[in-house]
Parts: structure tokens; sequence; C-alpha cells
């Protein structure tokens, strides 16, 4: 392996890191892919950053079951993230690099694939490509990097779409080689230690209610929440029924049961954190 390819013991420690750190936001699928995809953009050096679950690419029914964004800070247009949904209700296969993902996943029985995009739209191509004038303008992007890779689940795979601005360098050998080994680890987690979209998750309850499911997760009793958060000890019961039923739990002992079997941390911020973009497509 060549200098421009080699993978150094740096890497490997920022892999690492950000394999543990994501492990311990896992309880939440929009902050977990946040903080995979700043980490991931970080270490190859992109700007923009699309990941998500994909199912029924083996069995032809392709769905694209939901998304989130990274790096929009960086000047990207969010209206050509929100017209992605359109775009792939149309057909995913219209896009010459999800396409090629797809029939690699079919042609490799199922195991992973990652294409840089010159390995399967030329240069000369690309300006008159599907994937250039519909998505690329669109965003804003120009080069990008897409990982298939498959998890746990029979034919449900993870995304990750990984793009640079106009006028930066293509993505090299050895950036397509980190992108494959974190995004295997990655992958082989979603559905356990790592949430998947489909599931309920803690973003997706009022502010209010998050903090007393911290609490509840903290081993609070309805006494001590109620001083916590200077609320009523009958609205702690009231949010308490809310989280239960969120969860389908129907006691504090299931719900706290569900976080140790994941093996989830009290890391995330969804207390206080604002939800990140996201889409969800069903083809």
């Amino acid at each position: 392996m060549s200098d421009s390819t080699t993978i150094r013991i740096d890497d490997v420690r920022a892999i690492t890191r950000m394999i543990g750190e994501c492990r311990e936001l896992g309880d939440d699928p929009s902050i977990w892919r946040q903080h995979f995809m700043a980490q991931l953009g970080q270490l190859i050096g992109a700007e923009l950053l699309l990941g998500g679950e994909v199912g029924g690419c083996l069995a032809g029914k392709l769905q694209v079951l939901g998304g989130t964004a990274w790096g929009f800070e960086h000047g990207f247009k969010l209206e050509g993230y929100l017209a992605l949904g359109s775009i792939f209700a149309e057909g995913p296969m219209k896009s010459e690099m999800f396409a090629a993902q797809v029939h690699g996943i079919i042609a490799n029985q199922g195991r992973g694939t990652i294409h840089a995009r010159q390995q399967v739209v030329s240069d000369r191509e690309w300006d008159r490509s599907h994937d250039y004038r519909r998505i690329s303008i669109s965003l804003g992007t120009d080069d990008c990097l897409h990982s298939l890779q498959p998890t746990e689940r029979a034919d449900y795979f993870d995304s990750v779409s990984i793009c640079r601005a106009p006028g930066r360098r293509k993505f090299g050998e050895r950036e397509v080689a980190l992108v494959q080994l974190v995004h295997r680890e990655i992958a082989r987690m979603v559905g356990g230690a790592l949430a998947e979209y489909h599931e309920p998750t803690p973003s997706h309850l009022p502010p209010r209610v998050r903090q007393v499911l911290r609490c509840l997760l903290e081993g609070d009793g309805d006494k001590q929440i109620a001083v916590r958060l200077q609320l009523s000890p009958y609205t702690v019961n009231q949010y308490t029924k809310h989280i239960f039923q969120h969860f389908k739990v129907n006691s504090r002992p299931e719900l706290l049961a569900r976080w140790v079997r994941r093996a989830w941390g009290l890391r995330s911020n969804w207390d206080t954190a604002a939800d990140a973009p996201r889409f969800a497509v069903a083809g």
C-alpha cells in the first residue's frame, strides 16, 4: 500500500473514538448520525454528508426509510436536500451512484459497497449525469463518495453520501478506505447499540417530557423529579405515563431495561437539542 492510501495510527484512534462516541449517543438516530457525519467529515475533509437507512435492495422492493444531513452550515443549499425526497420518490435507481450501490449489493449477495464518483461516472460524463443535474446542482456540491453497508437485519442497509464543494479535489483511495472501515463498523451496530429511524426516540417527545425522561433514567423518584424540575407531582405522573406510552413500556424497570439492553448511555443531549434536518421517503 502506497503512502497515499496508508491508514495511519491516528486515523485508527480517531475512528475508535468516533465509534465509541456514537454508541454513547445511540438512543436517538438523528443525534448519533449527526455526530457520526460531523466526525467523518472532519476525518476525510468533506463539507456535506447525507446518511440514512435503505431496505429491500435484494428483494427488488427498494425503500429509502429515512435520512439525516450534516454540513448545510457550510453554505450548501438546504432546499436541495429537501428536494431529495421528491427526487427519490420518482425512482432512486435514476441516480447513477445509488444504482451502482444497489447493483453492487446484489452482485455481492448482500455485502457492502463503496464507490467514489469517478469509479461510476467519468469526468467527461459527470456534467450530463442525472446525479449532477438533479442532485449536485440542487445541493451546490460537486465530487461525491457513496457507501452502502449491511446492518444485522436482513436486507437492511445503512447509507452515507459524502460530498465536497465545487473546486475541491476528488476523493482518493485513502479516503475510500477510511470510510469503508468506519462505516462497516457503524452499520453493524444499527438496530442494536445505534437506534434505527423507525424506533421511538427521546427527541420526538416535548422538551419538558424529555427532562422527566432524563430524571427517570438517572434513577430519580417522582418527588425528586418534581423538586428538581419544579413541577407538580401530578404533572410528573402524567409526563411519566406519556413516556411509557411513547416507548411502549409499562413500568420504570422496563424503561431502564430498554436502555441497558441496548447499551445506551446518558450522554445524548436530547433534553435540550433541536431536531436535526431529516426526511423520510417510502418508495
